[in-house]
């Protein structure tokens, strides 16, 4: 069964939404492993569990939840092209990652900027959605950027 690691802001697992009263989130964590030209990637993703304050609180306190404790789910990531939501960032791929020839991609699917959501699940059946870059990148710069743990499209 897979799981996502609870963490803790300051000590407190449920964290207060800044923008919206009454509202806060949970992040969880969790590590994910895939195989790129041969090459094995740890990846650590992060998503938040949105909610009242109230129904959070009531979670927490119903599961026993504490910061590092498992919670059963795992984390998906979808590609879309459609922004998210309004602060949305277009993905990018950094190649040659803190380096003098450092170089920036911004990823498109068709033309449109791609947008990448993490979001935690308990279904255990979801896959990620992944869109084909319209960028592509030699196998060189595939096994470089696997090694900086960057994630580059297919």
């Amino acid at each position: 069964m897979k799981t996502v690691k609870i963490t803790a802001k300051e000590g407190k697992i449920v964290v207060p939404n800044a923008n919206k009263e009454g509202q806060g989130y949970i992040r969880v964590e969790q590590v994910t492993f895939d195989m790129e030209n041969g090459y094995l990637n740890e990846r650590k993703r992060s998503a938040l569990i949105g909610g009242s304050i109230e129904s959070l609180n009531r979670m927490v306190e119903a599961m026993g939840l504490k910061e590092g404790s498992d919670l059963p789910g795992q984390i998906v990531v979808n590609e879309s092209t459609d922004k998210p939501y309004e602060a949305a960032k277009q993905k990018i791929v950094i190649l040659n990652k803190g380096k003098e020839n450092e170089q920036t991609v911004e990823i498109t699917h068709g033309g449109a900027p791609v947008y990448s959501v993490a979001t935690y699940t308990a279904d255990q059946t979801k896959v990620d959605v992944r869109l084909e870059a319209d960028q592509k990148f030699s196998k060189e710069e595939r096994v470089q950027a696997a090694a900086e743990n960057t994630n580059i499209p297919a």
